[in-house]
């Protein structure tokens, strides 16, 4: 779904992981996501398991350049 979405080459890694929820009040389950598109790579976490994970939950694909990855660990 996210190769799909983002329109990632099959080149190109996708990481998705799935962990409990650290800071309090926020679900007990987040997905993370990062992938490498022309050598850029890029962040996301959806506050929900990976089992209940769809594309209604992704970014509108315009907001691509705000998921690019610059290091701050608190990004996401």
């Amino acid at each position: 779904m996210i190769r799909a979405y983002f329109n990632i080459d099959d080149a190109d890694i996708v990481l998705v992981s799935q962990e409990h929820g650290s800071k309090l009040g926020f679900p007990e389950f987040e997905t993370n996501v990062v992938f490498w598109k022309a050598e850029k790579r890029y962040r996301m976490k959806i506050f929900s398991p990976v089992s209940d994970v769809s594309q209604a939950d992704l970014p509108i694909i315009w907001l691509l350049p705000s998921l690019e990855d610059n290091g701050d660990i608190d990004c996401c």
